[in-house]
């Protein structure tokens, strides 16, 4: 079942159980299953950010244009596009595509565990916490969003 907290709420109570889940964070490689997020650099001093998360078997890179193409409307505003890590997916035949967390069912959600989907809020929790604490965003001023798939770990997550 899907829970939704304001940003605030997450970034008081979780920054160490973010700290502590970072599946490809840091130096994992593309052997590791992991891509390297894409970010988009302000044009103006930094003052706003926006995570935005790609959906079930996409990257990153598959919206890299669409900010590209909007960043100029927001030039105070870095981009951040992670990509999700390649791991099966029992929906599909358990085909290993990028996915933020497992689907077993389209139909029983109730039931479906959401394997991994923890670990998906834990690094977008520690993605924020970077832009929190050490690039000195507010919080009022990070968007957390996506679509499909990273739509649903945003509500889940913040």
């Amino acid at each position: 079942m899907f829970r939704v907290a304001t940003f605030s709420t997450w970034h008081q109570a979780s920054k160490a159980a973010a700290r502590a889940s970072r599946r490809c964070a840091g130096t994992k490689s593309i052997a590791e299953g992991c891509m390297p997020d894409i970010v988009i650099q302000p044009s103006k001093p930094h003052t706003a950010t926006v995570l935005f998360l790609h959906g079930l078997g996409d990257t990153g890179y598959g919206w890299q244009d669409a900010f590209e193409a909007i960043k100029h409307l927001l030039p105070y505003t870095k981009f951040i596009l992670p990509s999700a890590p390649m791991q099966p997916v029992t929906l599909n035949m358990g085909m290993t595509m990028p996915s933020w967390f497992d689907i077993r069912s389209l139909n029983d959600v109730v039931d479906d565990p959401h394997t991994g989907l923890d670990d998906a809020v834990g690094r977008m929790h520690a993605m924020l916490d970077l832009e929190t604490d050490e690039h000195k965003i507010p919080a009022s001023r990070i968007v957390f969003g996506g679509f499909s798939q990273g739509g649903s770990v945003a509500l889940y997550g913040g």
